[in-house]
């Protein structure tokens, strides 16, 4: 589920939504459609409603929010408020049981001696509460609302320019990866936009990439690079015209190649969107074959999913793929024009329909936002949108504005929203205001649910 109860905020027009919505369903949509879409709505800081203990010194945290936020935690000296640890980072506190948020406190009691262990390692009963008044919990929070907060690259050939760029990626440190697709390479940005470095150029190869065919910058050639996947290791590139995934290092040198043209497992046929699990896994759409492959880090063939049809679970030409933290796998297929969910293991999880979106001529790329909002990029009969969707398919409103074509997305640690916009030759970043609201409360407040 991905609705909450929200608190009143004035009447929506009901044109946006269909008349079908009940009411209530209406409203929670109208809502958070309306903060993605950068319209004006209040944003009260709100408190929290109440602490429920669970078990094994977890907590939930009920929040009284007017709006869904982005929510980070703490914890924090009591006498300065100077952060000591983090809890957690950039969550949507939006979605089904009120605006809660459940936080395993063991950890940090035991970094802070408000519980103790034996000397057989027993976790005593017993709170040091002394102990617990010299530290808080910081609940740091913003407002789920973008707007373009940067653009960069122009047409051209030279470092930093691009042309008709396509698949794009993040790293954990907020850097972003490029497919230069009319360059044949990959580009490296910081998260300001600044070049940091590139590799490839082009060359027609299909067999397995040898030292024949490696660029003057130690990386392989390419033939129509579209789409790209980082781990904390490597870099995986989706290369449609050899027909091949490429590995290499962190700094760009060639580690490896595997796919290659064909029908059987573990060959492909124009891929596409590429991305990696968190487990490091390597999920491919094999588009031509109209299925999704998963390799490990060496290029071995894992499980397939899809097979051409239009019923569940089936795939016409799938052309991107967005992951969430748990591994679940969201395929944008093109053809049928949806996007259909699975989990790691490669069962169906659910659906959402694209054909909602009004105009729409082609998805074109997917991701999927703390966990809760699935992108969608489309291409319309006039230009082209970043729509939103929850987890149950409702149509949540668009990001943004507009786009020349949109042919890449992703999203980075800090929720940060980049779009590859190929006709106009550019990236474009979309933020939230990072107006950050504190709120604090004491560990032995906690502790005694007061």
């Amino acid at each position: 589920m991905f609705t909450m109860s929200f608190k009143r905020a004035g009447q929506p027009p009901r044109q946006i939504f269909q008349a079908a919505f009940t009411r209530v369903v209406y409203f929670k949509i109208f809502v958070l459609a309306v903060v993605l879409a950068t319209c004006s709505v209040s944003f009260a800081a709100g408190g929290i409603k109440k602490i429920e203990p669970l078990k094994d010194f977890a907590y939930k945290f009920y929040f009284d929010f007017e709006t869904p936020a982005i929510l980070s935690a703490y914890i924090c000296s009591a006498d300065n408020n100077r952060k000591l640890y983090e809890l957690f980072n950039t969550r949507l506190a939006a979605g089904a049981d009120s605006d809660s948020v459940t936080i395993n406190l063991k950890d940090a009691f035991l970094r802070y001696a408000v519980i103790q262990k034996d000397e057989n390692g027993k976790i005593s009963d017993a709170y040091e509460i002394k102990k617990a008044q010299k530290y808080n919990v910081l609940f740091e929070f913003y407002p789920l609302k973008y707007s373009r907060a940067l653009e960069f690259g122009s047409p051209g050939r030279l470092s930093g320019l691009l042309s008709n760029p396509s698949g794009i990626a993040c790293d954990a440190d907020g850097n972003v990866f490029v497919c230069d697709h009319g360059n044949d390479r990959i580009q490296k940005f910081d998260s300001a936009g600044h070049f940091i470095y590139e590799f490839g150029s082009f060359a027609w190869d299909e067999k397995n990439t040898s030292p024949n065919n490696i660029g003057v910058s130690g990386a392989a050639t390419f033939n129509e690079p579209v789409s790209v996947a980082v781990t904390n290791k490597n870099i995986f590139v989706s290369e449609r015209g050899n027909n091949r995934i490429q590995k290499f290092d962190r700094d760009a040198n060639f580690v490896m190649a595997f796919g290659g043209e064909g029908k059987s497992l573990g060959r492909l046929n124009s891929p596409r969107g590429i991305a990696a699990d968190r487990s490091s896994y390597i999920w491919v759409c094999d588009t031509k074959n109209d299925r999704v492959q998963k390799f490990d880090t060496n290029g071995n063939y894992m499980l397939e999913i899809g097979g051409f049809g239009y019923g569940s679970g089936k795939f016409n030409e799938p052309a991107d793929i967005g992951i969430d933290s748990k591994n679940n796998i969201y395929v944008l297929d093109s053809g049928n024009a949806r996007i259909t969910k699975f989990d790691e293991y490669g069962n169906i999880a659910g659906e959402i329909s694209l054909k909602k979106i009004k105009g729409l001529k082609e998805p074109s790329a997917a991701a999927v936002l703390l966990d809760n909002i699935v992108l969608a990029g489309a291409v319309l009969e006039t230009g082209s949108k970043l729509a939103s969707f929850d987890g149950d398919g409702n149509f949540l409103g668009f990001i943004g504005g507009d786009f020349s074509k949109i042919a890449g997305v992703a999203v980075d640690a800090e929720a940060n929203i980049y779009v590859s916009d190929s006709a106009a030759n550019k990236i474009v970043k979309l933020s939230v205001k990072p107006d950050r609201t504190p709120l604090y409360i004491g560990l032995d407040k906690i502790i005694e649910n007061k």
